[in-house]
């Protein structure tokens, strides 16, 4: 049984945290933060009506790379047509 007073606090002990990746088990140094664009289709099916983009979060270990969480970050229309294709155009063309 013990002696001490339970409304006494104990002494604090350190306690040292070091986060790790749940797959490879390597400690995290940071994320790697990369940004995915989903196309929307348009209602005609052929052509793409805007992009969803997102925010991913991946573990910093080269050899593991795991996705860690995703986030959602808005969409935006789809670029005029020939706009995205920018100075470049296909041989034969123009």
């Amino acid at each position: 049984m013990s002696t001490q007073n339970p409304t006494e606090k104990s002494p604090a002990m350190p306690v040292e945290l070091q986060p790790k990746c749940p797959v490879c088990k390597q400690p995290f140094v940071g994320f790697n933060v990369s940004g995915l664009k989903l196309p929307i289709p348009a209602p005609d099916g052929r052509s793409v009506a805007g992009f969803m983009n997102f925010m991913v979060m991946c573990c910093p270990n080269p050899e593991c790379g795991v996705v860690m969480g995703t986030q959602f970050t808005g969409e935006e229309k789809a670029p005029a047509p020939g706009a995205s294709a920018g100075l470049w155009t296909p041989p034969g063309r123009g």
